[in-house]
């Protein structure tokens, strides 16, 4: 199943069983798409044996109610790259992404690559919560505003840029828009110093291509030195 360049905005009936977007099956890509505001349920939930969610704005923003922002209850193996992934303040639960809550029937293999985590819940939460047995590998991500960046699982991380603070020290373009694009502000930690991705034993390329571009499209990532840790390239001067 591939979904691409689609929006999916207020879904559920405000059961918790009910998502913005629900599937399941041998594979399934999301790619260049908006999903956003869905009601308790998940913006995203998929019980597939492989996922390429890539190049996504994923997002609770001021008034969704969305439990999870992604949901992958039974594993499997999982490609997290290029999104931006938004948790708001009315969010119903803490956790940002879970991975394996339900069960482990599928690979329990995760890549979370080259993503913009930011939490503007103020009590706080989870930003990765795996099951126990995950192996994880968290490269090249952005995570900002309060709360734990992961537990559970086997983690590989590094190059990572975490800031709890919930202040604007990434220095994105208009956060309060919801545009975590990088400025020429943004700090040295995020600007070049990103590392290779590398490629996964399945032989997918884990480098992020593209960015996502509102609304509900995709370009290509721009090359301009070193990899920007994050969603976004800086643009080129």
């Amino acid at each position: 199943m591939l979904i691409e360049s689609c929006v999916f905005d207020g879904n559920g009936a405000g059961d918790g069983r009910t998502h913005n977007l629900y599937v399941w099956g041998r594979s399934f890509t999301l790619r260049n798409s908006y999903t956003h505001r869905a009601v308790v349920g998940h913006n995203v939930k998929t019980r597939a044996r492989n996922n390429y969610i890539l190049y996504n704005r994923i997002s609770d923003e001021s008034d969704g109610t969305a439990s999870y922002e992604v949901d992958v209850p039974d594993c499997g193996r999982t490609y997290l790259i290029g999104n931006v992934i938004e948790q708001g303040p009315k969010s119903e639960n803490g956790g940002i992404v879970s991975y394996g809550a339900e069960s482990g029937d599928n690979p329990p293999i995760l890549y979370v690559v080259n993503n913009t985590f930011v939490n503007n819940r103020p009590q706080g939460g989870t930003f990765l919560q795996l099951r126990d047995g995950t192996k994880a590998l968290v490269r090249n991500n952005i995570f900002c505003g309060p709360g734990t960046t992961w537990t559970g699982g086997s983690v590989e991380e590094d190059h990572n840029y975490v800031e709890p603070s919930g202040a604007n020290a990434a220095r994105f373009f208009a956060p309060g828009a919801y545009d975590f694009h990088l400025t020429r502000r943004s700090p040295r930690g995020i600007v070049d110093a990103g590392a290779p991705p590398g490629v996964a034993p399945s032989g997918f390329d884990l480098a992020p291509t593209c960015e996502y571009v509102d609304p509900a499209r995709g370009r290509a990532r721009p090359a301009a030195g070193a990899l920007d840790i994050g969603a976004f390239e800086l643009e080129p001067k």
